[in-house]
């Protein structure tokens, strides 16, 4: 493995990654906690609704630079092609970029027609003010993908920390001054994330300056796109027919839809726990580690042509996601209605426990899929998620047809109904291709069934005697990690093992 991507690297990058994700999820978590409490039911409706923004426009206008740069610019780096790097770089952040500022000016353009038909026909202001978020994240977002495949994470966290700090900040601000308004909330967004954009761009522009002082490679002409243009366009455009078939799968789909269908109470209380989900989704081993994993999987690929590699590292993550989100279920059976009323000051309480129970079940098998995709893309076989990716997205067809049963929690059992149809197939295609057996580790699935098993006597047997909710939940906690710790331990040692190179496992995902 080259220096750049060699294990003093990783373990660098590894440190600044643990240090910057620990500010900005306590921070983040502190900000997200007090948008609820600032604002309205009725509001934060609205906002859950607006949030969904960033992704659907963010997706439209891709055009496939996220993909291409996630999968390229870790091959250039590695090689110390600088010139090359910089003229990919740049040219991807400034085309993408125009497109996406001019495909913002439209929504604005007809936004009087837009916001009625995701239930937003009162919050026309915020919704145009929100635009600016959408430029100003959706940009940040691919900076930041730019700066983790090059294993800048000291970089890209510190531009994550000082929004959520910014963020938690204004929020401070507003609850003191009582303002509670949406388009205030909106305005500190705003600025958090322009401050984030600002970091992470300067940071760029010194990763691909040619004064960088790691040596150049004398083989790098700067013509590198050139000689491989067609190869690149044909990838950015496979991962973004494959993005747009995905498009209408998640969150951001659902709460538009959940906008229209749903009545302001059940569109607030799926708002609120889809924001929680999110937020946890965000802190999972996979989620948090995929700009760092990515990187280190297609070096490794592309190094000795082995799948077996990324495919192991891939496995050994999963499994820990696992046992992490079966932990959060096991709580929230055992306490969750009491703990979310607490949080959100008895706005949202037992009605959001079993949308966000479900949601979680829905985390597992994302986890799976986004390895799955990590996967395909290392070895370049996007035509395979397409096909995959269209039946998640007809699962909100699915989930249309149950909201009159299920309500709110429609969406993600028709979510969990298509994920686990399209992991079969995608898994059974990259098998096939790299005559590779992917396979489950049941033997650690059933282990963590037993821990989560316990952890949930133990809860209900203290509701049982009668004590508060809160030792039920300390004692679940307790039990949970302890076994966790005795009886699971090994993922994580097998994980860290993988990620520097030490482990020889057969992948099991």
């Amino acid at each position: 493995m080259t220096k750049r991507y060699g294990s003093e690297r990783i373990k660098k990058g590894l440190t600044h990654f643990m240090l910057g994700k620990g500010v900005s999820a306590i921070t983040g978590l502190g900000a997200s906690l007090l948008v609820i409490r600032v604002l309205s039911i009725e509001s934060f409706a609205a906002y859950s609704v607006l949030v969904a923004l960033v992704d659907v426009i963010e997706t439209v206008s891709g055009l496939g630079f996220g993909h291409a740069l996630v999968r390229y610019v870790p091959e250039l780096y590695s090689k110390h092609f600088q010139k090359s790097l910089g003229r990919f770089v740049f040219g991807s952040l400034a085309l993408r970029t125009g497109f996406l500022m001019l495909m913002t000016l439209v929504v604005y353009a007809f936004s009087a027609q837009l916001a009625p038909l995701v239930g937003l026909s009162d919050a026309l202001v915020g919704f145009k003010v929100f635009l600016l978020v959408v430029v100003l994240r959706s940009t940040a977002h691919l900076s930041s993908l730019i700066l983790e495949s090059t294993l800048h994470q000291g970089a890209a966290q510190f531009g994550f920390s000082l929004s959520a700090m910014t963020r938690l900040i204004g929020m401070c601000v507003l609850l003191y001054r009582h303002q509670s308004a949406l388009v205030d909330v909106i305005w500190v967004e705003v600025i958090a994330d322009g401050l984030s954009l600002l970091v992470m761009l300067f940071s760029i522009s010194r990763v691909v300056s040619l004064k960088n002082k790691d040596q150049q490679n004398p083989e790098d002409d700067g013509f590198w796109f050139r000689k491989h243009s067609k190869q690149v366009i044909n990838f950015a455009l496979s991962g973004y027919a494959t993005h747009l078939a995905i498009s209408a799968y998640g969150g951001s789909t659902n709460r538009l839809i959940g906008g229209s269908l749903l009545t302001v109470g059940a569109m607030a209380t799926f708002g609120f726990a889809q924001s929680l989900y999110e937020y946890v989704r965000r802190y999972m081993p996979a989620q948090l580690l995929i700009g760092l994993i990515r990187p280190i999987v297609v070096s490794r690929y592309c190094e000795k042509r082995d799948f077996s590699a990324p495919a192991s590292l891939c496995a050994n993550i999963l499994q820990i996601n696992i046992l992490l989100i079966a932990g959060g279920i096991a709580l929230l059976v055992v306490g969750g209605g009491d703990v979310l009323a607490l949080i959100s000051g008895g706005k949202y309480s037992v009605d959001a426990v079993p949308v966000l129970i479900m949601l979680f079940v829905v985390l597992i098998l994302d986890t799976q899929r986004q390895l799955l995709e990590v996967l395909a893309v290392t070895i370049e076989r996007y035509d395979h998620l397409i096909l995959s990716y269209i039946l998640l997205s007809v699962s909100v067809v699915i989930a249309v047809f149950l909201v009159p049963t299920l309500g709110a929690v429609a969406f993600p059992v028709a979510n969990a109904l298509a994920l686990l149809v399209t992991n079969m197939w995608i898994q059974h295609k990259l098998s096939k291709d790299t005559k590779f057996r992917i396979r489950h580790d049941w033997v650690a699935i059933f282990k963590v069934i037993v821990v989560c098993e316990m952890a949930l006597l133990v809860g209900d047997g203290t509701k049982y005697l009668g004590l508060p909710w809160y030792y039920a939940l300390l004692l679940s906690t307790i039990i949970y990690s302890t076994l966790a710790f005795l009886l699971c331990g090994n993922m994580v040692r097998n994980f860290i093992k993988d990620l520097t190179g030490r482990s020889k496992a057969p992948a099991a995902i």
